[in-house]
């Protein structure tokens, strides 16, 4: 009975070995498919994403909207009022970017000079803008580029960190009136002089910084070179212009000026043909630590810059 057990096992063995799935035969890994093979077999007509590329840029220079805004020289300055700006292009904020990184000159004006335009004026010379001018556009630029409100920290007197959000409405525009005296006229309290001062415009701050490399660098000097640069005329009481062949002339007419004449001077400099006009910003704030507030004075370009 034994044996016959051990046949019948053997049997069935055989059996179940004979109707088993057959292993599948082993097959060698595909070669890898190399671009060059890819490009060989496609469909598609040569330099397709290329042209793909070039018709979305087409497609954003027909969309560009052109949006006009008034300036705050208010077409006192030699070139118009009126000015049209364009939002920023992704392509536009890489060159800037690549352009700041490398501390290349006039990467600003240079964005200046592709998004604004004058009616007429194709060839305008965009560093006879004055300072405030260009600050304007490019807070615009910000504005139509990058909408919406803006979160900051700011620190109190009590050196607490107070947040708060600004609003393109939170900012005040100033223009230079439209029946002002300009350039700008200042009769000096003790000599009589009549000092005439036009406003600092990018070429003339260009000359100012260079000017300075060969100077001490403190306030006095650099806001005496600024007022020279500034310089119209200066006249005597009886109406004879005094002359001078060059700006250093001019600050050593200012620096031998007495103290009152030159604070008289240096204070219509500042408030008239400086800081005076564009866009000022300021803020009311509440702490909640310290339970106080107040209104705080912000650099407007600090917080609507062009680049993120």
């Amino acid at each position: 009975m034994e044996t016959q057990s051990k046949d019948l096992q053997q049997i069935a063995k055989q059996k179940m070995q004979a109707t088993a799935t057959p292993p599948a035969p082993q097959t060698a890994p595909a070669a890898p498919v190399s671009f060059n093979e890819f490009e060989r077999v496609s469909a598609l007509p040569p330099n397709h994403i290329l042209n793909v590329i070039k018709s979305m840029k087409e497609k954003q220079a027909k969309q560009v909207v052109w949006f006009n805004f008034n300036l705050p020289s208010n077409g006192r300055c030699g070139y118009p009022k009126e000015i049209k700006i364009r939002e920023l292009t992704t392509e536009d904020e890489k060159i800037l970017i690549k352009e700041m990184f490398s501390s290349k000159e006039n990467s600003l004006l240079n964005l200046i000079a592709k998004c604004a335009k004058f009616e007429g004026q194709p060839n305008f010379d965009w560093e006879n803008l004055t300072t405030f001018d260009q600050d304007y556009i490019l807070i615009e630029l910000s504005a139509i580029t990058f909408p919406g409100e803006k979160d900051i920290n700011i620190t109190d007197s009590e050196n607490h960190k107070v947040p708060i959000k600004l609003n393109k409405e939170d900012l005040n525009f100033v223009v230079v009136p439209a029946d002002a005296e300009y350039p700008f006229k200042v009769e000096l309290p003790e000599t009589k002089f009549n000092w005439y001062l036009n406003f600092t415009t990018l070429k003339k701050l260009k000359e100012i910084d260079k000017a300075m490399k060969a100077l001490p660098d403190d306030i006095l000097t650099r806001l005496l070179i600024s007022i020279a640069h500034a310089t119209e005329k200066v006249t005597e009481p009886q109406g004879e212009t005094i002359k001078f062949d060059n700006y250093f002339e001019v600050v050593k007419l200012l620096d031998a000026l007495s103290p009152s004449d030159l604070k008289v001077i240096i204070e219509f400099f500042n408030n008239k043909t400086s800081t005076a006009y564009g866009y000022k910003l300021e803020k009311e704030y509440y702490c909640a630590d310290c339970g106080k507030g107040g209104k705080i004075e912000l650099e407007p370009l600090t917080f609507f810059r062009v680049t993120i």
